[in-house]
């Protein structure tokens, strides 16, 4: 995805993009035009270099909104339900991730590519399609194949568990990777888990990062609040594993009076999504986030991450807020091994909520105002590494 999508992917590849460019490279974006009606995270105030030229695949045409009044809505007969779901299955078993659209069009506009049109080709997995889309590329023109993982192609913790499925993806992946180097990841424990398969790549850590080093740091505020609410703002999704119910019920077990300001979409997997303690405010676009997260009527950034392996990009944005951070993870998270030790950052168990969330009070009430050093986690900074790369 790309501008005018929102998100923490999109800002990730829109600001590579426009790195490279400042440092003397030419650069293509090929992507998707984009359904605004489709994705929530739609941001049409994202932006982009006009410098960088952006490429759909031939075929693509904007999508219309679809009516959602009953009488427009037609209930397909059985027959036509079977089929349909016939036809997803086949594309889900031939396709990683079910875009075989996306994949035929970029096999069709990789015909009309010259030789040596481009020296590297860069892939963002997820989706795995990128990487198809990449190595299809790549052999067209003989560019140099980057596979980037901001995410794994699959055997995530958060992914479902197929082993038929999973087979067929590690089909795809070794192909793409048989002709691949160098791997840049967002996480140490993505290296890990592909350092197992594919012991001779090159593997490097460039994580994500915020878009701007205004500061080299941060001073963080200490809790102000008189209200006895302790407020929590949060960035993001709550999906699958990911919930806000853990933290929601030991605070009532406990009798700690918290609130939960939500910026993002509406949450459909807690039990206390219609509660008073949920204070949905919807989808922000980047650049208001930015601005909330530091000055916002909450007084600590929460981040809620279930699985050990993935750091939310929302991360690298509060560590710009003075506000104090709460994150709720797995002890052997990877998050915990990046941040720990960040000034005003704090890290309750996932499994320990209950017993560790009064002792988190009392530190964020005695917390003092301190220092928090922050140029290792801008954009900048990790995309400087992409640049030993492509030399």
């Amino acid at each position: 995805m790309f501008p005018p999508m929102g998100g923490g992917g999109v800002q990730r590849i829109k600001h590579l993009s426009e790195f490279l460019s400042r440092s003397g490279f030419e650069v293509t974006v090929f992507t998707e035009k984009v359904d605004r009606y489709k994705y929530d995270v739609y941001d049409n105030t994202n932006k982009c270099d006009p410098s960088i030229k952006v490429l759909c695949p031939e075929g693509n045409r904007y999508f219309k909104r679809k009516s959602s009044s009953n009488e427009n809505q037609k209930q397909p007969n059985i027959i036509q339900h079977l089929l349909k779901k016939c036809v997803k299955y086949l594309v889900e078993l031939l396709m990683p991730d079910t875009l075989f659209m996306w994949v035929y069009r970029s096999y069709k506009f990789s015909k009309k590519l010259h030789e040596n049109s481009y020296d590297y080709i860069i892939s963002s997995v997820r989706p795995p399609s990128n990487a198809i889309v990449g190595h299809m590329f790549s052999k067209s023109i003989g560019a140099k194949h980057i596979v980037e993982f901001r995410d794994l192609w699959f055997g995530q913790e958060f992914q479902t568990k197929n082993m038929f499925r999973n087979g067929i993806q590690k089909m795809y992946q070794n192909v793409v990777l048989k002709n691949v180097q160098d791997i840049p990841c967002v996480s140490s424990a993505y290296i890990d888990v592909l350092k197992k398969d594919y012991p001779d790549k090159h593997y490097h850590l460039i994580m994500n990062g915020y878009n701007s080093l205004p500061l080299r740091y941060v001073t963080t505020n200490s809790i102000a609040s008189t209200t006895g609410v302790l407020r929590f703002g949060h960035f993001g999704r709550f999906y699958g594993p990911r919930s806000i119910d853990p933290l929601v019920t030991a605070s009532i077990e406990l009798g700690i009076n918290v609130e939960v300001f939500h910026y993002g979409p509406e949450i459909n997997n807690s039990e206390y999504s219609a509660s008073s303690i949920i204070k949905n405010k919807g989808y922000v676009s980047f650049s208001e986030s930015l601005e909330i997260q530091s000055k916002g009527e909450f007084d600590v950034l929460l981040i809620m991450e279930a699985t050990s392996d993935n750091i939310p990009g929302k991360a690298f944005e509060y560590v710009l807020s003075p506000k104090p951070t709460v994150v709720i993870c797995p002890s052997n998270s990877v998050i915990r091994k990046e941040f720990l030790g960040v000034a005003g950052w704090y890290f309750i168990d996932a499994d320990r909520v209950l017993e560790e969330l009064p002792s988190l009070q009392k530190k964020l009430l005695d917390q003092e105002e301190e220092h928090r050093y922050t140029e290792k986690f801008s954009r900048d900074y990790q995309a400087k590494k992409y640049l030993n790369l492509l030399s």
